[in-house]
């Protein structure tokens, strides 16, 4: 029965993180859209491009889940 709560217990931080991850895949699309200079460096497009595309692949991944 232990197990069963704690596993209970951890649903509450996954979900911030979860939200907290689509936020920030949000804000990296915000700032392809707002943020004309990004092009021109190279760390920073690979960074906002690897937060934008994990976000989306973690949305497809649970509309895939929720509908099989």
């Amino acid at each position: 029965m232990t197990g069963r709560r704690a596993g209970w217990l951890l649903w509450p931080p996954a979900m911030v993180a979860v939200l907290a991850h689509l936020g920030l895949g949000v804000l990296a699309v915000v700032e392809y859209a707002r943020m004309r200079w990004l092009a021109s460096e190279p760390y920073e497009m690979t960074a906002i491009s690897a937060v934008a595309g994990s976000a989306a692949l973690a949305v497809v991944g649970a509309l895939r889940a929720a509908w099989p």
